[in-house]
């Protein structure tokens, strides 16, 4: 079972200036250049390609790893699809991949950490597609240092669940800066 956790600030500064413009009338509603029409992404015309032969890194049948340290504390995200930043990826064991990926299993980067907590910036092999949920996944290393999925074993923790945690991602658009 995925941990599902909402910090619902990042969206609120958005959302917020969105909503004091929509309550202005006339000519004052919005400085001249602000352009806040709908940003509409189309999933089908850009597809991320699977890097791995199963499509997900949910461990492919090995054994897991149990760990009743580990935790991934991962809030929903704003950014520009290129890296995905974790609060802290906290672990007893000597070397943990955190792979992310989409809700329906598709790679898009990983990082590999060491024993402790510790904040993470995963800078993403493929960019995220669009607007999503993604997932987060801790993997105990096989001792290479690679990412092998279906050899390297999915980490579980103390109540003997999987180590993931979905979240949301939405991009920052230049739109809604404040430059």
């Amino acid at each position: 079972m995925l941990r599902r956790r909402r910090v619902q600030c990042w969206l609120s500064i958005p959302l917020i200036v969105l909503g004091v413009s929509a309550c202005a009338s006339g000519s004052d509603a919005l400085p001249a250049g602000i352009d806040v029409s709908p940003i509409v992404v189309d999933l089908a015309e850009r597809s991320v390609p699977s890097t791995s032969p199963s499509g997900s890194v949910d461990g492919g049948g090995a054994a897991p790893v149990t760990d009743p340290r580990a935790d991934l504390d991962i809030d929903d995200q704003v950014g520009d699809g290129l890296t995905v930043v974790m609060e802290a990826v906290d672990t007893d064991l000597p070397v943990v991949h955190i792979a992310i990926e989409t809700a329906d299993g598709v790679l898009l980067g990983s990082d590999l950490r060491t024993e402790g907590r510790q904040p993470v910036t995963v800078r993403l092999d493929q960019p995220v597609p669009g607007p999503m949920e993604l997932v987060g996944r801790m993997l105990s290393d096989n001792g290479d240092g690679i990412l092998e999925l279906g050899v390297d074993r999915p980490v579980i923790d103390d109540e003997g669940e999987q180590v993931a945690e979905d979240f949301d991602y939405v991009f920052l658009t230049d739109d809604l800066r404040d430059d």
